[in-house]
């Protein structure tokens, strides 16, 4: 793995292992991540810098947070910028799973000379009072490292796709567990008259009966095989749905109550849809 060494660096840094600004620190905080509707990771950050000449940077335009996001399940990276201490993310699940790496910078953004300042350490003042010139993309200050755990959400719905496929008959279905997220597989006609019913609004008994007629099967087939794939992002979300409705995740234990405790995760799929159906009857 290729290093960097910050003593090349021809400018102040603040970093943890740097005396260039006494007293001085820049930190990173990740309350939580949450896995959002089954598409997207929500996570807050809120960056502590207490080097005022770094903030005055950052407030003039001249530098940026950024936030370099990694996976090691899916060897994904990604680069987040923004100007604010206080800030949101939102990024595709599909990119990152269980837990992911946050390493935190300050970069410039402009290149700025006469970069000095007496937040710096004696040296640097002594011998270039004039200050130093720092190109654009140099880095001002490191952060340590955060590890985020992703918080399931707790519901077995986020990681199912229905997925349309020609090699499955009409009105038939196919599962799939292989894969970071569970696939029901069906014919391309059944397909879209499902996403047509799903646009009749979710309290319909339409919608209501695709739970017990297909989702159901799919979470009692899942409970089943949670011990054959203990890395999956869909085995750590039905054993967080599980956990959430104090049930134990132990694999023997929910192989031999899959049809139970699948229902129970699922909010009583059979109920849902006979009150929908009443309703929608006015009965």
């Amino acid at each position: 793995m290729s290093t960097w060494n910050h003593r090349l660096l021809p400018h102040p840094l603040l970093a943890p292992w740097s005396d260039d600004y006494p007293g001085k620190r820049f930190e990173t905080s990740v309350p939580h991540a949450v896995l959002h509707n089954g598409k997207d990771i929500v996570f807050t950050v809120k960056y502590n810098l207490t080097s005022q000449y770094l903030a005055s940077l950052i407030s003039d335009g001249l530098a940026e947070f950024v936030g370099i996001l990694t996976c090691s399940r899916t060897a994904v990276r990604n680069a987040y910028r923004t100007n604010q201490a206080d800030e949101v993310y939102v990024v595709s699940s599909k990119d990152y799973s269980r837990e992911m790496r946050f390493q935190t910078f300050v970069i410039a953004v402009k290149d700025t000379h006469g970069f000095i300042s007496p937040e710096h350490a004696d040296e640097f003042r002594r011998f270039r009072p004039e200050g130093f010139a720092v190109s654009q993309g140099a880095i001002l200050a490191v952060g340590t490292p955060k590890r985020i755990e992703l918080e399931a959400s707790g519901s077995p719905f986020s990681v199912i796709d229905l997925v349309s496929s020609s090699s499955v008959g009409d009105g038939l279905f196919s599962l799939e567990y292989e894969e970071e997220r569970i696939k029901i597989y069906v014919s391309p006609t059944d397909k879209t008259r499902i996403e047509a019913i799903r646009r009749r609004g979710a309290t319909s008994a339409k919608v209501a009966a695709l739970f017990p007629a297909l989702y159901l099967h799919a979470v009692v087939e899942a409970l089943r095989l949670l011990g054959n794939y203990p890395e999956s992002r869909w085995a750590y979300t039905m054993s967080g749905a599980l956990k959430k409705h104090g049930l134990s995740s132990d694999p023997e234990n929910t192989r031999d109550n899959a049809v139970e405790y699948a229902q129970k995760i699922m909010e009583r799929p059979v109920g849902l849809f006979l009150k929908a159906l009443f309703r929608d009857e006015g009965g």
